[in-house]
C-alpha cells in the first residue's frame, strides 16, 4: 500500500483565501478554492444573483454552513463516530436537508464500499502552482479514487 505523507504541507489563510507552501521553493500557491472564486461563473450565476439580489450573501452563507455540517458528519462517520440526527433532548442536530445529504453519502458508501487510504490530505503541486485538501483517497473495486464531498449542484 502506498503511504501518503504530507507532514510538510503548510497552509495559511488570509481573509477568505488559502495558500499552500511549496515543497521545493519558499513560495505559497493559491488553493483550488481560491482560484475558483476568481473564475468567471457564467451567465446562469449572474442571472441567479440578479434574481435573489441582496439575499445572495445570506443564501451562500447558509449553503456554506450546510456544506461544512455535512462534511463534518461524513468525516466523523469515517473516523468511527456514531452520527445521530436527534440529540439527547430529542431535538435535531442538523437540518432535514443536511441529514438527507448525509444519508445519500451512506447509500453511496454502502453500495461501493470504498476502502479508506487517507482522508483530509493536503496536496501541493509545484508544477501547476496550486494546492488543496482532498477529502478522501481510497480504493473502489481495486482502483484508487480521489473523492471530494459536495452538497451543491
Amino acid at each position: 500500500m502506498k503511504v501518503f505523507n504530507n507532514n510538510e504541507a503548510k497552509r495559511i489563510e488570509v481573509l477568505d483565501e488559502r495558500f499552500y507552501k511549496s515543497k521545493i521553493e519558499d513560495k505559497y500557491y493559491p488553493s483550488v478554492t481560491t482560484i475558483l472564486e476568481a473564475y468567471y461563473k457564467g451567465y446562469g450565476f449572474n442571472e441567479w444573483l440578479k434574481q435573489v439580489g441582496y439575499n445572495a450573501d445570506e443564501i451562500m452563507r447558509k449553503a456554506g454552513e450546510q456544506g461544512t455540517n455535512v462534511h463534518n458528519m461524513i468525516e466523523a462517520y469515517l473516523q468511527g463516530f456514531k452520527i445521530s440526527w436527534i440529540d439527547e433532548n430529542n431535538r435535531p442536530r442538523y437540518t432535514l436537508n443536511e441529514w438527507q445529504m448525509f444519508c445519500k453519502f451512506i447509500e453511496f458508501f454502502e453500495k461501493y464500499k470504498p476502502e479508506l487510504m487517507v482522508q483530509e490530505f493536503t496536496l501541493v503541486s509545484d508544477k501547476l502552482r496550486f494546492g488543496g485538501t482532498v477529502d478522501f483517497i481510497g480504493k473502489i473495486n481495486g482502483e484508487i479514487w480521489l473523492l471530494d464531498w459536495k452538497t451543491s449542484n
